[in-house]
């Protein structure tokens, strides 16, 4: 999931939904203008939403395994 984007776009995604900062202090602590967070957070999104589905198709795919070959 979060390895298929920027490192960038990966900080700016855990700090604002698993720290909860705001694009202000996330700002301050990558040391870069609001603006380049808030298009790092578009950025993000956009490729998330893209892989979504992908990643879906393949955690469907997994479930769908027989769970006695996965203890043999």
């Amino acid at each position: 999931g979060l390895e298929m984007i920027s490192a960038d776009q990966r900080s700016v995604v855990e700090l604002t939904y698993f720290s909860g900062y705001s694009y202000q202090e996330i700002a301050e602590i990558m040391d870069c203008p609001v603006n380049t967070v808030k298009t790092r957070m578009f950025h993000a999104r956009r490729r998330l939403a893209k892989l979504l589905p992908l990643l879906q198709e393949q955690t469907n795919a997994e479930s769908e395994i027989d769970p006695e070959v996965l203890d043999r």
